[in-house]
């Protein structure tokens, strides 16, 4: 079982420091696997310490257990290794999957917000209905006794409401589930992904998040000593949005042609200029993963601030529903009273 990416994170800045430090590797992961909370990292670590006191190289020895350290990051451990990198490599290990952490927070976040605000608003909207439904019985019940023929306009509002109330009570968690399935299916594999940048404050998350994601992944690669083609595949690869990715194919035709990765992302338009401005000052000084990792944390600082934009704006939002519901579940109370007021005016 894959451990958290904030565990595997703080696993990888650890490991980084004992690295650099030059400690001995064995004991180093023993101390770790009696202070990490998952279980299954914990395991492996243990393993992992018992194989390089055999011999076997750190690599080889992550290797063997794919569950816990999967291929792509047993190649990077082997890279950065071989490149004599290894430290820089874990450390920037450690920003990515801090980044991943953060990005399941968020969503876990903007989940644990929005589940219960449905939830509650489905609970009352349900009691609005029955409470409706209620009230219909009643009136009509009144309608009888008064020897009425055509029902006053409350009684027909009060009608009316049970009828779509149903209908609604049903309708729109349906869409909802329906909008997100499609959003989710274009993201993918529709030549319409597009669309996902424009949507006003959830488009402006989406970017910063995709480039965080593209900018931590090519980092990565290439500190661990990967070319700028395959650095750009992995980064590829670590976003699900297709016009990203159709973008992202232009940056590798482009150097595979020749041109600086800097100059590539300048004739790419989607990419922020910023970006590739600093990427060519890097590329002067030799300091391109670094210029890099700035980035990544300043556009994973964008999509946090994007979220709290788009909390601030459910809240009133909410409140304004729950309001709504609570102004139908008045006038559904005041609807008898409003009904005799409405006869008692036609008999005078």
């Amino acid at each position: 079982m894959r451990s958290s990416a904030r565990e595997f994170a703080e696993f990888n800045g650890l490991l980084g420091s004992v690295v650099e430090k030059g400690l001995p590797l064995p004991p180093a992961l023993k101390l770790m696997s009696g202070i990490v909370r998952d279980g299954a990292l914990r395991d492996a670590l243990s393993m992992v310490a018992r194989d390089l006191d055999d011999g076997i190289a750190l690599p080889d020895a992550l290797a063997k257990h794919p569950a816990t350290f999967p291929s792509d990051y047993c190649s990077l451990v082997r890279a950065g290794a071989d490149s004599g990198r290894l430290p820089e490599v874990l450390r920037t290990a450690e920003i990515l999957h801090s980044l991943r952490a953060r990005l399941k927070a968020r969503g876990a976040r903007l989940l644990m917000y929005l589940l219960p605000a449905a939830a509650i608003g489905e609970f009352v909207l349900l009691a609005a209905v029955l409470l409706a439904g209620r009230m219909g019985e009643l009136n009509d019940e009144m309608v009888r006794e008064m020897g009425i023929s055509e029902k006053p306009d409350p009684i027909l509002f009060v009608s009316s409401l049970v009828e779509s109330g149903w209908s609604l009570l049903y309708l729109w968690p349906g869409l909802i589930t329906l909008s997100a399935a499609g959003y989710w299916i274009v993201q993918r594999w529709s030549r319409l992904s597009w669309l996902g940048y424009l949507i006003p404050v959830w488009g402006r998350i989406q970017k910063s998040r995709d480039m965080a994601l593209f900018a931590g992944v090519l980092g990565l690669k290439l500190r661990s000593g990967s070319s700028v083609v395959d650095s750009l595949t992995s980064g590829r690869g670590a976003v699900v949005n297709r016009k990203f990715r159709r973008l992202v194919d232009q940056l590798i035709r482009r150097t595979r042609e020749g041109e600086s990765l800097s100059s590539a992302l300048f004739y790419t338009p989607f990419f922020p200029r910023t970006f590739a401005w600093g990427i060519s000052l890097g590329e002067e000084n030799g300091e391109v993963p670094k210029t890099i990792d700035t980035f990544t944390a300043l556009y994973t600082a964008e999509m946090e601030r994007n979220f709290e934009v788009l909390i601030d704006i459910l809240t009133p939002l909410g409140i304004l529903a729950v309001g709504n519901i609570a102004l139908v579940s008045a006038l559904l109370i005041l609807a008898p009273f409003l009904m005799i007021n409405q006869v008692s005016a036609s008999f005078r």
